[in-house]
């Protein structure tokens, strides 16, 4: 179902979908077309709503009288002809044009975007297609005289034609979204036999329990990633690379916050089986085993502490996400999946470091943790300098928490 899913479709199915799409669009804006033209003849003044579905304008000659938006504002002399329907092509895309008369000189006219390019190219401009139209896929947009494309007809009416750049086609939506929910199911039954078998061992050997959690959650975000699920299927600027990116485990917003989840599941259960763990007898019974463990326990701890420091700077650097509420008040989709992935960073973090300072500690006498804790900063203050990290204030906040703890 995913690969049938991912299989391009015909130009003329894809050509017959837009046009529907399209259609739609029509008879949404005549709608709000009908109230503008009542409005404007009872009160014979022009004057437009700002909330509309898109760019409405009302010129008189060659001259811009009113607009609900300068998003688009198309020169007089490409609307000034006589249409009903038309497509504009300008340096800044492409659009299509509706128009009603009024009253003398002057018309009504709704802009629908099709395709926006920029002059300047970057990571946050780049071209965009109207999606309510356009499915999946890179399309470009052609006039009716030329031979290149698929026509896009309503009823007898062919109002442009489209092709597809570098055969980046569209994709089968019916087909696509019923792979989503089959893949969902296929992931969510094989969690479901995870967390019976976790339940079956925690009790009895918590070591194997905690193996078969970390090896399966694992191999699930391995395979979610390695196949780009779901952003493959959902076009969403959660999953899309250009908001956020930062190695192949986290290509997306969305694969960072599925991580996150990961995480702290694997964190929750050591922290509440670890002292349960049966291969930790054999530690205690080896004394130069005790002391490995307890310098790593130490340096994990550190690193533990660390954590959600590199998650911030990971977000700041790889996206402009804003995290910090002072700046701005506004709480998009973006913005509150950053944030939680931040407290479960910070939630991961105690969970985790918790776990190994209650390790070092029933493995260390009292004489010797201090030594131990010393040891394991410096070892941890060593790799942060030679990698370039930051690592004075988690430092400081770890060296602080084993103090008070």
């Amino acid at each position: 179902m995913s690969y049938r899913s991912r299989q391009p479709a015909s130009p003329a199915d894809i050509a017959e979908k837009v046009a529907a799409r399209v259609k739609s669009e029509l008879e949404k804006i005549d709608q709000e077309a009908n109230s503008i033209l009542n409005d404007v003849k009872e009160s014979n003044h022009l004057s437009l709503p700002i909330a509309t579905s898109c760019p409405f304008l009302i010129y008189e000659g060659d001259s811009l009288r009113a607009w609900s938006s300068n998003s688009i504002v198309p020169p007089a002399p490409l609307v000034n002809d006589s249409f009903s329907v038309k497509l504009l092509k300008t340096s800044g895309g492409d659009f299509l044009a509706k128009k009603w008369p009024l009253n003398n000189n002057q018309f009504l006219l709704a802009v629908i975007p099709l395709h926006r390019q920029y002059t300047i190219r970057n990571s946050y401009l780049q071209p965009e297609w109207n999606r309510k139209i356009f499915p999946e896929g890179r399309i470009n947009i052609y006039e009716l005289n030329t031979n290149r494309g698929t026509p896009v007809c309503i009823a007898d009416q062919c109002l442009f034609r489209i092709g597809f750049i570098s055969d980046d086609f569209s994709f089968h939506e019916n087909t696509r979204g019923i792979a989503i929910i089959f893949i969902a199911i296929s992931i969510a039954l094989f969690i479901y036999f995870i967390a019976g078998l976790v339940s079956n061992f925690r009790l009895k050997y918590p070591d194997v329990a905690f193996l078969i959690l970390l090896v399966s959650l694992w191999l699930v975000r391995v395979l979610m990633t390695t196949l780009n699920f779901p952003g493959r299927f959902i076009r969403s600027v959660l999953f899309d690379p250009q908001v956020f990116a930062s190695s192949s485990l986290n290509r997306s917003l969305g694969d960072l916050f599925f991580n996150m989840i990961t995480l702290s599941v694997v964190c929750y259960f050591l922290f509440k089986h670890y002292h349960r763990f049966k291969s930790l007898k054999s530690i205690y019974e080896k004394s130069w085993v005790r002391v490995l463990v307890s310098i790593s326990s130490a340096v994990i701890y550190f690193f533990a502490i660390l954590f959600p420091f590199v998650v911030i700077q990971t977000i700041y650097n790889n996206s402009s996400i804003v995290l910090d509420i002072s700046q701005s008040l506004q709480f998009d989709m973006l913005r509150v999946i950053a944030l939680v992935v931040v407290v479960l960073s910070w939630v991961c973090s105690f969970l985790f470091s918790h776990t190994f300072l209650r390790l070092l500690i029933s493995l260390s006498s009292r004489r010797f943790i201090v030594p131990i804790v010393i040891g394991g900063a410096l070892i941890f203050l060593t790799i942060n300098t030679i990698t370039g990290q930051h690592y004075l204030f988690p430092l400081l906040v770890g060296i602080i928490y084993f103090t008070v703890g």
